[in-house]
């Protein structure tokens, strides 16, 4: 996606990016945001366990423990936070601040 940025900023062309990109990488291509923060730009992430028969119990216990931080207040303040210190902005938004948008 970075190098996309660049070459849209090369030709003075408009290209569709994901904000967390924009911001560490767009600002030095010259190209400035024409849209944002609509619903209809929501790009989540997901985390997923998967099966129990294909993977050990162990593994599947931190993945469990990672998940649970992810959706926790906590990981989801977190998620909130990061990159507002570096870009002024976040870099992502939490799924609790997603599903109020919708």
């Amino acid at each position: 996606m970075a190098q996309a940025l660049r070459v849209a900023g090369e030709k003075g062309a408009y290209c569709l990016t994901d904000r967390a990109t924009f911001l560490v990488q767009g600002r030095s291509s010259g190209l400035a945001v024409l849209f944002e923060d609509s619903t209809d730009l929501i790009n989540p992430y997901h985390a997923l366990l998967i099966s129990r028969s294909r993977h050990p119990a162990g593994r599947r216990a931190l993945a469990k423990k990672l998940l649970e931080f992810l959706t926790s207040p906590r990981g989801q303040a977190m998620i909130a936070a990061y990159g507002i210190e570096e870009y002024g902005r976040p870099l992502f938004y939490p799924a609790a601040r997603l599903n109020q948008a919708r």
